[in-house]
């Protein structure tokens, strides 16, 4: 009776688990290819149900995502970008970083948002970069929140200075607000110039800036900061 070598089975059984392996990585990879796809259905059902799955996936979608955006046009980068937001973390902002400098308005103000929500430091940079490029108030006012939403106190002179330079209201107004965010009472007088703008919207938010840097919570955060410099 034949017996077979324990070292063939071995050598099977391994080869057996490589080729499943293998199966097993195609068809994810040709699933999330297909879940790609449908992030551009006509159906908002559909087109969500992509997402969750892609979201849910992690990891394990994320090249390709990442592939597909650096590849597709703006209709895949419009709809890849919120899944990029709902995973969160490195890699995934990073690749929503690289939106910012898309052609299209739209994205770019996607981009930011999305950055802006996530509170990711390695975004600041990026985002501070946005406000040397030819001024477009739809984007740049997504760019100027997303900062007041991070909350890094570097960026105060940046704001401050497009805060006196701009001529648009909401390029303007967007500034106040995102200084009295951060919190730096330095800036107050700066604001200050503000409250009596022409532009309602302008002076609105200078006098409510103006309060939040007044509060009692602002006020001691500030000394201790002062203290501990």
């Amino acid at each position: 009776m034949y017996l077979p070598d324990p070292q063939d089975l071995h050598h099977h059984s391994s080869a057996n688990k490589f080729d499943k392996s293998r199966r097993h990585n195609a068809e994810l990879a040709a699933h999330v290819s297909f879940l790609i796809e449908e992030l551009i259905n006509p159906n908002r059902s559909v087109r969500e149900n992509a997402k969750n799955e892609l979201v849910a996936l992690g990891d394990l979608a994320l090249d390709d995502l990442l592939a597909a955006l650096m590849t597709r046009n703006d209709q895949y980068q419009w709809r890849i970008l919120p899944v990029l937001g709902a995973m969160g973390g490195t890699r995934a902002m990073r690749g929503v970083m690289t939106c910012l400098e898309s052609g299209n308005t739209a994205i770019r103000s996607a981009a930011a948002q999305i950055l802006g929500k996530s509170g990711h430091l390695e975004a600041v940079d990026a985002l501070l970069a946005q406000l040397k490029r030819p001024e477009n108030a739809g984007s740049l006012v997504a760019v100027l929140g997303a900062l007041g939403q991070i909350g890094d106190r570097r960026v105060v002179p940046a704001l401050v200075s497009i805060m006196h330079r701009t001529d648009v209201p909401s390029v303007r107004y967007t500034a106040i607000e995102a200084l009295g965010k951060l919190g730096d009472r330095g800036v107050m007088d700066e604001i200050q110039r503000y409250v009596d703008d022409p532009s309602h919207h302008v002076r609105t938010r200078a006098r409510d800036a103006i309060h939040a840097l007044n509060t009692p919570e602002v006020r001691r955060k500030n000394l201790l900061a002062f203290d501990a410099d």
